[in-house]
Parts: C-alpha cells; structure tokens; sequence
C-alpha cells in the first residue's frame, strides 16, 4: 500500500471543516460557531500547557497494557487471572508491563494515566490490579480527547485510501448499517445487541492482530504497520420540539 503524501494539514482541515458544517446545518449562527471555535481553541492551548508530557497515541498504549495484563503468561496467576502489580518494583510491575507493550513512551505517564481513569485500583498491599479488560473511557480527559483525534483522522485516512485503489483489493472495510425509522422504544434494546455484537467482533480482530505482533519491532520497524478496527454506534438526538416536551413532562 502506497503512503499518502497528503500533509496531516489537509486531513485535520478536512475533520474541521465538517464539523462546522454540521454546526451551521443544525441551525447555529456564524456567531456562535465563531465563538465555540475560539473558546476550543483557548482550551486546547491550555490543555497543551499543561500536559506537554503527554504521549502521542497513550489511548494505544493503555489498551495495549490492558490486553496484555490479561494474556501474557508473565503477568497471570496459576488461574490465568491477572497478577497484582507493584508500580516499579519487582522483576514484574505496572512500569515494566507497559514498557513491554511500548518501550518508546513513559511509562509512568501511561501508569498515571490509567489511575486517573480508574482503570487500575490500589488495594491494601500497595500493588494494582486492572477494573477492567478493555480500556473504556467515561469522561473528559486528554486521552480521550487524543482517542478522538486519532479516529476521526484514520476514518479519514479509509476514505482517501479506498477512493484511489477503486476496486483493485487494497480497499480497507468501510461499512455502515443504519435505518431512519427505529422506535425509539427500540433504542435500549438496539444499544444492548450492538454492544454485545460489537464486544465480540472487536475482541476476535483484537487477539488475531495481537497473535500476530512482530516479536523485535526495533529490528522489524520498517517491515511493520499501524493496523486495526474502529467500531462505534450511533443514534440521532431526538428533534428539539421532542427533548422540550420531554423536559416538561
């Protein structure tokens, strides 16, 4: 597959532009579109000053520690349960299962990234275990913000890749089921099937691709390649007359 030489540039105007596109569709004035963009653009600049020690792509990493926690024998029981963990002591620990995983970042920006978002909790003797298997993130912080950044950027990338290999095989899946008559009774039983469905499709592309790591991507770094699958569901917010009704309910 050929590279793109088309600079980030043009992709992260491209993400911009449609989103104020859907702005000014949804009814917000030049005004108020102005004003979110320079209000984003304050808070960026902010979030940049403070956290300059972020790593690029930490979303990856920390659901890469994840994964491992949970299927390199080095860090499982004699029940295949994932063993609890010192920070940076032991021949085991958090700081050494991330740099396992990545050995480029800092590994106790990625601990602490975890922590922040309850991924890992302390007990009594010190040492972390994982609350969870996949890394799911429930609120604002700047490895979300990152995750997002990244998604929209590689569906992007999809687009352009698949409009200049037409159909000669080098197309990646780009696939969407919708319909725009769903019950909304149906929504909670829709978002329950997809995420089950989505959990096992996600989990069986995620351990083929781990199953087939290379072993010394130091040695290996330009025989290698950034892959994977981004899945989400959506469901349209009601009209506004509908949410005003409700709301007076």
């Amino acid at each position: 597959m050929r590279r793109s030489h088309v600079p980030i540039q043009t992709y992260c105007h491209d993400i911009l532009y449609a989103v104020l596109l859907v702005l000014l569709r949804t009814g917000a004035s030049v005004k108020d579109v102005t004003a979110i963009t320079a209000a984003v653009l304050a808070a960026a600049k902010s979030n940049l000053r403070e956290n300059r020690s972020v790593d690029p792509a930490l979303s990856v990493v920390v659901a890469g520690v994840l994964h491992r926690w949970h299927h390199d024998r080095n860090f499982l029981d004699c029940n295949a349960v994932p063993r609890p963990l010192a920070v940076d002591s032991g021949r085991h620990s958090l700081v050494s299962l991330v740099r396992r995983e990545n050995r480029k970042v800092n590994a106790t920006n990625v601990v602490n990234a975890m922590r922040r978002l309850k991924l890992i909790r302390r007990h009594r003797d010190g040492r972390y275990r994982p609350t969870t298997r996949v890394a799911t993130i429930q609120e604002l912080d700047p490895v979300l913000a990152e995750h997002v950044c990244h998604s929209l950027g590689r569906l992007l990338l999809t687009v352009s890749n698949n409009t200049r290999y037409g159909t000669n095989g080098q197309r990646l899946i780009e696939r969407s089921a919708q319909v725009h008559d769903l019950p909304r009774s149906k929504l909670r039983e829709f978002r329950d099937f997809a995420n089950i469905q989505g959990e096992t499709f996600v989990s069986s592309i995620n351990d083929w691709l781990e199953a087939r790591r290379a072993q010394n991507t130091e040695n290996s770094r330009s025989r290698t390649a950034h892959a994977g699958i981004h899945l989400f569901a959506f469901v349209d917010p009601p009209p506004k007359s509908q949410r005003f009704r409700a709301a007076m309910r």
